[in-house]
Order: structure tokens, then sequence, then C-alpha cells
């Protein structure tokens, strides 16, 4: 027996599925898959099976009974729409019962509107005829429901409602349909299959290449091939392919070559151009998108080297470490779980290696093959004349002939390979040998680019900066257009251009558009491109996670940690505790003798241990230079176009090609076009940024990874420069961000920005912390001035301007600012004294010593021991005595070497810290005549100590000769910190108290 069940039941059980974030940044359809069903069943007390039936009856009867159906609904979402589309969408079960019924016809696979309306009909009891009748009501509720999604930036998830040109009302239900959630899965073996890394820029001409041969060859399911044999339907497919690509990690199950790995997670390599002057370097890594999976150890077959998985350098992907490509990427890595309950690991090396920048951090990514016109990087092994054929190749398919190093030339490449950079080709008239087929495009179709700009999210751009749109075509003439996206399009900007390009310069500032803009490219009068652009600042931020995802809070001193619904006690979130604790006084100040001279903290350059061991496998092609082909014959009346698969009877190694019926390019010296060496960078120079933007952006997007704040910050991936990590640094001493630390490390693994936080540093001056936007500063200067109060702006060196209100205190503050709220409607908080309530509930936090690990040390050849009187690294041999010790293989560790022997990982500052206290040495000083705390440069108070420092005063510390200084500093907060710093009783055992804790 089904219980009672309501349509808002309904409607809010299947709003918990599809828009609680999980399809964030993501295509969400309106289609269940199984474990969905189970959950929406749960939600309504409601058998898995009956789901969909017991909605759409509902549905049924929530509609009206008499003339248009969807009336009442549609008055319903305009009124919605007017108050600003704030709460959910109400009619979501709606669209998803029209979603039901074309996943119906799709089953029967009678695709034709008649029987649509005869199934929508079956499912909710309505008349066929006025479900019909009144179609065009449906298109109205999928245009809210995107407008919805645009608004609030795709936190939600991405819109996949397109119509098909033959069922104008219809189509949009049958995008939902046509690929069920099952099916959507059974794409994973292609992309597996063929090596694709999740970074492939492919259009929908070049995703009907690859599912034409993987359908066509046996492994779709009956549903998909029947779908695919309707030439109507088969962009419908193509759409949700590359749909599902765009949110498939290479972390997933898939194939490589020919050999199955299920349970296996497939690598790709990672390319990362550091900027040196006078000489740049390669850094190469395996790696994959990351995961919340565990990250190791992992181990080869049958060795005993350990490695594992950390995106504590990049934050969009996660690295092995050590690298096992220091000395040769020509053996194949196959790496096992040290421990249960984790997927081996497999990269497959190959002749010619393809990468296109990643669109999430500044590096270039594997890639199955080469699409045109977009700029790549090509690994060659440097064996069987193949940098000869693969030159000859370019010189009659490159756009432009691009830069060439050897290993000589990039510090980093491997020898036996040489490196093509800035690769851009489009189909040649002649096809190469088939080992160069990764570097053939499928088609030649013009190539829309958005570059500039400040990019916030995939199609979204902070609105302070101009964007430009080119397009890249094989011939002109070409044109560029933009238009809005509202119910009535208009063009608001063109440029021509006479040959194969053309760009047009966007005022972002400009085109706020709730709906955003399309940009349109044309070649020829034909349109070959287009993007969707949306412009944003913090006046509309991304939307909070339903489930707190991504948003953080200090439980203990050093390090944030998200948040958890049901976790009690104490908790810091930007300048305000959880509750107020009385600071500690007391405290003995240790204020004699001087400090000594230190330097900011840099990191390592990484010095990897040893390659990788040669591991038994089918290498023998990298090693000789080509491929043994076994080629797939052309089935008899298939036309001559028909993609084939060929296989290397070798290594394993699969390409779909296409018999163009032209001749084969072979060695043709001398080349028509050098190729230059590879350019050096140019004369350094100090990276500005505007911090007043970056803020802005951070609290657009609300959270975020580490990668994702460098891209941000535009300050690169050099992984030793302390600038990226120093602006982090700066924004969380100041209160604009809580930053995650990855366990026993300095590394930000994450962050976010806690909201709006007015501090008062005395009776009548307060600084702002925390989020800000344009309309919310706006208000807030209102508000004072109403109140009889002033605000001043300063603009300070290296940090967001800062925001100062003079003539209230904290009471009539609180009365200022009642009811004012951020677009994210929360409420500003009145804080009183933060130094003090944070030093207070810093006591209460868990200590320093809970943020260590225990790790093994082992002999790293970059190992360093910090000397404690000198404040200086020096190189050590072995970790053979007590001290603070640092290395790099593959990214940077700290460790503290108790006098017992044991080895615990942690942040610069905390190992620092604890060998300065075996010694004795203080590191730190406090004057209370001059209200300062002063620390020995790159010893730095840890976590939020620092910050309970800056609180006092609203302002960074300054830098001196080798020594840091905090202002304003009473002897209460000195003493709290001092306290904290002081680590008296710190051993083995109450570490792993407080972590069991």
């Amino acid at each position: 027996m089904v219980p009672p069940v309501s349509y808002k039941d309904c409607n809010s059980a299947l709003n918990k599925v599809f828009f609680d974030g999980r399809f964030a940044g993501q295509p969400v359809y309106l289609t269940l898959d199984n474990d969905m069903r189970e959950e929406v069943g749960k939600h309504l007390r409601v058998e898995p099976d009956l789901v969909e039936a017991v909605i759409c009856q509902r549905v049924g009867q929530w509609l009206d009974r008499r003339g248009n159906p969807y009336e009442t609904t549609v008055d319903a979402v305009e009124l919605w729409r007017r108050v600003g589309m704030k709460s959910q969408p109400l009619f979501t079960a709606i669209l998803f019962c029209l979603s039901h019924a074309a996943s119906i016809m799709a089953a029967e696979e009678d695709f034709a509107a008649n029987n649509y309306y005869l199934r929508l009909a079956q499912v909710t009891g309505i008349e066929r005829q006025r479900l019909s009748q009144h179609g065009k009501s449906t298109d109205m509720l999928w245009s809210a429901l995107r407008d919805w999604l645009v608004l609030n930036n795709y936190g939600f998830g991405k819109p996949t409602a397109v119509a098909a040109t033959t069922w104008k009302y219809v189509g949009k239900a049958m995008s939902q349909a046509v690929v069920r959630a099952g099916d959507r899965e059974l794409f994973h073996d292609l992309f597996g299959r063929y090596g694709f890394s999740g970074s492939e820029i492919i259009s929908l001409k070049e995703m009907e290449f690859y599912l034409s041969y993987w359908i066509i060859g046996g492994r779709a399911n009956s549903r998909l091939k029947n779908v695919w044999s309707k030439p109507e339907l088969r962009e419908r497919v193509a759409e949700a392919a590359l749909a599902e690509l765009s949110k498939w990690s290479s972390s997933g199950p898939g194939t490589m070559g020919s050999r199955p790995s299920t349970g296996s997670s497939r690598l790709s390599m990672l390319a990362n151009f550091v900027q040196r002057f006078p000489r740049q370097l390669l850094e190469l890594h395996l790696g994959r998108i990351a995961s919340e999976e565990a990250s190791g150890p992992f181990k080869t077959e049958g060795g005993s080297q350990e490695f594992s998985l950390s995106s504590d350098r990049f934050g969009g992907y996660s690295t092995l470490a050590p690298s096992p490509l220091v000395a040769s990427i020509g053996h194949r890595c196959h790496l096992v779980p040290a421990s249960p309950g984790l997927r081996p690991l497999d990269w497959q090396p190959r002749l010619v290696i393809p990468l296109a920048k990643s669109a999430q951090d500044n590096l270039w990514v594997e890639v199955a093959k080469v699409s045109f016109g977009i700029p790549h990087v090509l690994l060659v092994r440097d064996a069987h004349g193949l940098p000869g054929k693969v030159e000859s190749y370019l010189a009659i398919a490159a756009m432009k002939m691009p830069e060439k190093a050897s290993p000589s030339d990039l510090p980093g490449l491997p020898l036996g390979w040489i490196l093509y950079k800035d690769v851009q080709v489009r189909q040649p008239g002649m096809v190469p040998s088939d080992d160069l087929e990764c570097l053939v495009p499928w088609s030649n179709d013009g190539v829309l680019s958005i570059g500039e700009g400040l990019q916030l999210l995939p199609g979204f751009y902070h609105a302070s900066r101009p964007v430009m749109a080119e397009f890249l075509a094989t011939e002109g003439p070409t044109r560029v257009e933009a238009w809005t996206q509202d119910e009535s399009p208009r063009l608001i900007a063109w440029a021509d251009g006479g040959g194969n390009t053309c760009s047009l310069r966007l005022d972002a500032a400009r085109l706020r558009f709730p709906r955003g803009i399309k940009v349109k490219a044309y070649q020829d009068g034909s349109e070959q491109a287009s993007a969707e652009l949306y412009f944003r600042d913090s006046n509309s931020p991304h939307p909070l996670n339903r489930d707190n995802k991504g948003r953080l809070a200090y439980r203990s001193v050093v390090s944030a940690t998200a948040i958890r619904d049901d976790a009690s006690g104490i908790a810091v979130s930007g300048m305000e505790p959880s509750e107020a604790v009385p600071s500690r006084t007391g405290f003995p100040m240790e204020t004699a003798g001087p400090l000594p001279d230190g330097v900011v903290e840099e990191m390592q350059v990484p010095v990897v241990a040893a390659a990788l061991q040669r591991q038994a496998s089918a290498e023998t092609c990298i090693e000789r230079g080509y491929h043994y082909w076994i080629c797939e014959t052309l089935p008899p009346g298939r036309p001559r176009n028909t993609p084939l698969e060929q296989r290397c009877n070798g290594c394993g190694a699969m390409v779909i090609i296409l018999h163009r019926g032209t001749h084969q390019a072979g060695v043709l010296p001398p080349l028509p076009i050098p190729i230059s060496r590879l350019s050096q960078p140019a004369s350094p120079h100090a990276n500005a940024i505007d911090a007043n933007e970056l803020l802005d952006a951070l609290c657009f997007l609300g959270c975020g990874n580490w990668g994702k704040f460098q891209a941000l910050a535009g300050l690169g991936n050099d992984p030793t420069s302390t600038s990226a990590r120093q602006v982090a640094q700066d924004f969380f001493l100041l209160g604009f961000l809580d930053t995650e630390l990855s366990p026993g490390s300095s590394a930000i693994k994450s962050w976010c920005v806690p909201r709006a936080t007015i501090n008062f540093i005395d009776d009548r001056r307060a600084f702002l912390s925390g989020f800000r936007s344009p309309n919310l500063l706006d208000a807030i200067k209102r508000a004072t001035k109403q109140h009889a109060g002033r605000v001043f702006e300063e603009d300070l060196p290296g940090r967001p301007r800062m925001i100062l209100l003079d003539g209230l205190d904290a009471t009539s503050a609180k009365s200022a600012f009642s009811g004012l709220k951020d677009p994210l409607e929360r409420e500003i908080a009145i804080n009183d004294r933060p130094g003090d309530k944070l030093a207070g509930a810093c006591q209460k936090l868990e200590s320093i010593a809970s943020s260590l690990r225990q790790v093994s040390i082992g002999r790293p050849k970059s190992l360093q021991k910090f000397d404690v009187p000198k404040a200086r690294w020096i190189d050590a041999g072995l970790a053979s005595r007590a001290g603070a010790y640092r290395w790099n293989e593959g990214y940077q560790v700290y460790a503290y070497v108790a006098p017992n022997g044991t080895a615990w990982a942690g942040s610069y500052q905390v190992v620092k810290l604890l060998a300065a206290r075996a010694e004795g040495v203080s590191l730190w000083q406090y004057s209370e005549a001059q209200a300062s705390f002063r620390a020995t440069l790159g010893c730095d108070p840890p976590g939020l100590l620092g910050r309970v420092l800056v609180a006092c005063s609203g302002l960074l510390p300054t830098l001196g000769r080798g020594i840091i200084s905090y202002s304003n500093i009473g002897p209460t907060v000195a003493s709290s910190v001092m306290s904290a710093l002081s680590m008296e009783n710190f051993d083995e055992g109450d570490h792993r108290r407080s972590q069991s804790g």
C-alpha cells in the first residue's frame, strides 16, 4: 500500500536529489538512476519501483482539471520569477513527469509527438488532447528551470533540456530521456578504451565519430543501438556523451588498450612549465582529477618503493609522489595498493603523447587525440626517425610551426624524448602513418575560444575584465557575433574577418545580462560554433551548498575542517568563535635576548629519489619507436569512410581511423618552415595582483580548492614560489579566508569565505572582514552614516581595501545593521574585541600538536635540517638527530623528529616551533610598552594564533630585517598566544589521544 504522498512531497523529494549541489557545474538530467530512485523512495516512503508511477499520479492530480493543465503552475512560476527565484523550483515534479513519459516512449522506440502525448496522458490521467494543445506551457517551465540554474551560476547543475527541431514542445522532454541514466554510464567504457583524460575539447561531430564505431562495434546496449539507428537522434546521443565526459574523471574504472583494467584507476600524464629565469623547467607527473578517495600508499608489483597520490601541488589534480617520470617515460606504470580498499593505478606510455591545456589548472594534460586548432604540447619518442616523421607531418598539417626542445634545452625533459610546444593542426591533404594517428583531428570544424578575462567557472567570467572571443576556421571569410539570450534576442556586438580568423572584444562590465549572452561564430555565412557567456561579481554569488559542502570551521588551532551538522563544542569561523571563552592571563612573557633573524619560508625544488623500476610489460613499442598494428578490415557493404579500429599487437594501444582515400605522408626533408628552439622566459618581474578583484572573485565562489585559488590569483603553478601561498596566508590572517590544510603539512587543500563581520578593536573603531560585495558595502555605508558614524577606505599594498568604521560602538552597530543581509541571506555579524575572543577560543580548540601525523623519513636526497639559532635550513644526510627537517620528492614535507626517533609531519611553523622548544631557543617576543608581538621571520605563529594577533588591529604584520611584527597587542592576548606556543606538555601520547578524539 502506498502511503499518502502530496505533490509538494514529490516535488521536495526530487529537489533534494536533483538540486542539492551534487551536480554543481555538471549536467543535470531529470531522470533517475537506481541509486537516485531508491533515495527518492526513502523520502516518500515508497518502494523504488513505484517512484515514477506515484509521482506522475500526484502530478496529474495537481494539474488543472479543465482548460490549460499548466495554467495555475505557470501563474505561480511568474510570481516566483518576480520575487527573484530564491526558493527551489516548485515545478520539478511536473518536468520529471514530462521526462518520464518521454522515457516510456523511448523504451518503445516509437519516437513521435502523438505517441509522447499518449504516454503522458496515461501516466497523469489527463486527456491527451488538452496536453497536446497546451504543450507550449511546458516550454515555459523548461525555460524557467534553465533561468534558475543560470541565476545560481550552475551551482545546482547545468541545464540539459534541448529541443529537437522536429518536436517543438516535446523535444526538451525527449532530450532528458533519449539516453537514460544507466545508459550514460556505458560511455565510460568508450572514454577509457580510447584513452580519454576528461580534458579533451571535442565537438559534437567529433564525438559522433567515436560513437559511430563504439556503438556499431557492439559495446553499447540494445537501447543505445536502436536510438543511434535513427539519424535525427544521434545529436542527442552525442550531447549526452559530451555531458558525461564533462563530469567523468579519469579516476573511474575503464580499459587500457585491449586489456581490461576493471577496478583500476587510469592515470594521465601532466606537464607543468615552471617559469624560471634564465631557463624554464619542465615537470612531468602522473595523476588524475582530484577525488575524495584515500591516496595511498601504492607500490610496484613485487617492489618496495612506496607512492602516494596528493593534491597538495595542483588543487584540481592529484599527482603521484615521488614522481615516477624522472628518468624515462617509456615504461608502463602499474601500481597496486599497499592496503585494502584502494584501486590499482595504471598508466601506459605512447610513442606520441599529445597534451592539451587543462580548464581547471595551469597544466597540460594528456589527451587521446588532438583537436583542430587547439594548442597542444607533444612529447615524441626520439627513436626510429619518429621526430622526423612528426615534423614532416606538421609541415603540411600545422597552422604554424611549433617550438621544439630537446633534453639539453629543457631541464626535466627525459632523455630520448623531444618536446614540441604550441602545436595547432588541421586535417592534412596527406595522412600520416598509423603511429601518428593521434595527431589527425577528426574534423576541421571551426574553434571558438574565449580568452583574457578572469574565468570564475566554465562559461562564467568576472565582470571587471573584458574578454576576447576568437574564432579560428580553415578559411574565410569569418564573423563573430554576440547576442542577448532574452525572449527576443538582439545583436549587440559583432566583428568580421576577411581571413580564417576573427576576434571580438567584449566589455564584461556592460554585459551583465541575467540570462547571459550567446557568442556565435560563422565561416562563409554558416554558423560553425557558439558559446554562452555569463558575467558575474559578488553581488550575485554562487549559492551555498544545502549540506554545507565546502564550508569550513576551525576546531583545531592550525587547520579548518569541513562543517558537520552533528558537531559539538567550540568552533571558529572567520573572526568569530561560536562561544565566548575568557582569555588566559599571567603566562610569563619571554623577552630576554635578541631574536634570530629569519627569512621567508620558500619551498624546495623537487628532487625525486629514484626512477620507477622497469616492470614486466609490453614496452618494446616505445623502445623501438613503432607499433605492430592489427588492422580491422572494412565489412562488406559499409561506406569507405566507416570508422575502423586498429590495435597494436605489442602494447595493446587502440586507435580509430577513417579511410580518407588520400596519400600517406612520408618524410619530406627539407622542411619548408624551420622549427625554432623553445623560447626562454623573459627577465623576472613581480607578479602584481588586484587584491580587491581577487577577493570579489573568491566571495563569488564562496569556497574552492587550492588549484582554483591559484587560477584566480593568476600566479601560475610554480610550486617553489611563495607568491600564491603568501597571498592566501594574508587573506587568511585578515579573516577573508578560512583554510583547510592537508593533514600533517603546510599545503592548502581547500578554502572558504566566512560571512561578513564588523570587528571592533576598541570602543569606537571597527574593521570589516569576511564576505563583501559592492551592494553590501553600499548598504553598510548608508547604515553607518544614518547612525552618525563614518566609513573610511584605505588602500594598502598586497591586501584588499581596508574598510574602517568610526563613531559607532558595538551596541549601536547591532541596531544600525539589524536586518542587513548579504546576497546569500546571511546576517552581518558584530564582533567586539575579536583578538580577545579568538585568543580565548584557541584555548579550547584542539592543540597545535593535533595537526601532526606520524611519518617515516627514509633517505630523501633533498633532506635539510633547521638550524634553530641561525633560523636557516642546512643540508642533512640523515635525520639522525632530534629537530625539524624538510624534503621534497614531488611535494613539500616538513617533519619534527622527537628525541626517541619518531617523526611527525606538520606545517613548517609547527615543526620549527617544536625544534625551538626542544633546544630552549625563543623565536617570539612581546613588548607591553610598545604593544608589539615580534617573531623570527619564517617562524610566524601557526594557524589561528596569527589571526588572533592580526585581529587586534585589522592590519597585517610588518616585515623588518629578519623579523615580523604585529601591532596593538594587549598583554592578555599576548599571554594566550605565548601559552599556546609553549607546548610545554607535548608528547606522542597526548598527540595520539587528540587524534583519536
